[in-house]
């Protein structure tokens, strides 16, 4: 497991020295597929990185690609083809790779044995590209209206059949895994295409809105459009859901990733998880190198592991307050209450009553936010009073105004109570 420095932000609106990248890598090295990405890496400014079989990829915050590996040459047509263009994003998987430029023109190269390269490109012609992902020896594809695009390797029916599910659907997202075709649509049905796969059916089973997956063998994530963790999992990895479970702590989900035999994804308080095979130490050296630190990018590669990190900032200064969040009508969807205050402090409270603490200020506005399936309500802001003689915090009832549907009462000092009546 080792480490590397980036001087520059994961994100564009977090460019102080305080938020600078730190490239985390773990796991089979034996093609030079960490140390290589390390050595091209130094002293860059990235923002996203992928893990691929003998390969590894990273994006810059102006837009160049950095390859390491062995196998670096395959990627050599795509770096001359991306030369002087800004990339916005990169997808690698096997021994390919795809790039979208800042204006939406697809690049893609390396193997092209099944033309998943040469084909891909040919169906983005005049179109603009959103989304990609990359497959074992096929390429994923979605426009900016929704249009999904696949090429390569049909052996299993993952192009020809992913393409027919997909047919006059609006398609927001893909996952191309080893011989297999995820798509979810604008709604959040979740479409396969590939090999018979068991846990496709498990991870549908119980309905709901998806908003990205990730399979790995003998294991599939699921992100749900709140955000919420679903698990299908088979031996040997059958116990990957308590693993995942456990390390969640009854947080959501931001990002995933999925390798040869393990999974990876950042959950809302930015911390990384991981679960599945380790003789490498692809998720506990990383997991290791991410504790403690704010989790920006993941990628999971065969049997090795990227990401992207910076330091946490200082604790944020203020009075303590415990809140917790229920529903008035039982149902089976979980919501989620999210307090900002500012940039800084950020709580997020589930609707199971447990009580979470954070920090506030007397007289700043804690934006309010609520995660709900069916609509996104329009945030609100917290007020709150202080009286430094009883180290009291309270509610401000006249400054606060809440999103429609959420109430909140002051049942105690330095406690509130939110409820929800939809």
């Amino acid at each position: 497991m080792t480490l590397t420095r980036a001087t520059g932000s994961t994100d564009e609106a977090e460019s102080s020295p305080s938020s600078a990248a730190i490239l985390l890598a773990s796991g089979w090295d034996e093609d030079q597929q960490i140390s290589g990405i390390q050595k091209a890496a130094k002293d860059e400014n990235l923002i996203d990185v992928c893990a691929g079989g003998a390969l590894s990829v990273a994006l810059t915050h102006d837009g160049r690609l950095l390859v390491g590996g062995r196998w670096r040459e395959l990627m050599d047509d795509l770096l001359r083809a991306v030369d002087h263009v800004r990339i916005t994003a990169v997808s690698l998987r096997h021994a390919h790779a795809m790039a979208v430029s800042d204006t939406g023109e697809l690049f893609a190269g390396g193997a092209n044995d099944h033309q998943e390269c040469s084909g891909i490109v040919t169906a983005a012609r005049h179109k603009k590209i959103a989304t990609i992902s990359t497959g074992y020896h096929h390429s994923l594809a979605v426009t900016d209206t929704g249009e999904l695009l696949a090429a390569g390797d049909n052996s299993h029916s993952q192009v020809s059949g992913i393409l027919a599910a997909a047919h006059g659907k609006e398609i927001a997202s893909v996952h191309a895994s080893l011989s297999g075709s995820f798509a979810i649509t604008t709604d959040g049905e979740l479409l396969y295409a590939g090999d018979s796969d068991p846990l496709v059916d498990a991870i549908r089973k119980n309905g709901g809105r998806f908003a990205a997956v990730a399979w790995s063998r003998s294991m599939l994530l699921g992100q749900m459009h709140d955000g919420a963790l679903r698990v299908a999992a088979v031996e040997p990895r059958q116990d990957a859901e308590a693993t995942l479970r456990k390390q969640l702590g009854g947080h959501t989900v931001t990002a995933l990733a999925a390798g040869a035999g393990h999974v990876l994804a950042i959950t809302d308080d930015h911390r990384l998880i991981g679960a599945g095979f380790d003789q490498d130490r692809e998720v506990s050296g990383l997991t290791a190198a991410a504790d403690g630190m704010r989790v920006t990018a993941i990628s999971a590669g065969y049997y090795h592991s990227l990401a992207l990190a910076t330091r946490h900032p200082e604790p944020p200064t203020g009075h303590t307050v415990q809140a917790t969040f229920s529903r008035t009508q039982h149902r089976d969807e979980r919501l989620t209450l999210r307090l900002r205050r500012g940039t800084g402090t950020q709580a997020t409270v589930p609707s199971d009553g447990q009580p979470v603490t954070f920090a506030a200020l007397a007289g700043e506005p804690i934006e309010v936010t609520i995660a709900v399936a069916q609509h996104q309500p329009a945030p609100g802001a917290l007020y709150l009073t202080y009286d430094p003689a009883t180290n009291t915090t309270t509610l401000d009832a006249n400054a606060t105004q809440l999103p429609e549907h959420l109430s909140c009462t002051n049942p105690a000092p330095n406690c509130l109570t939110f409820t929800w009546d939809a």
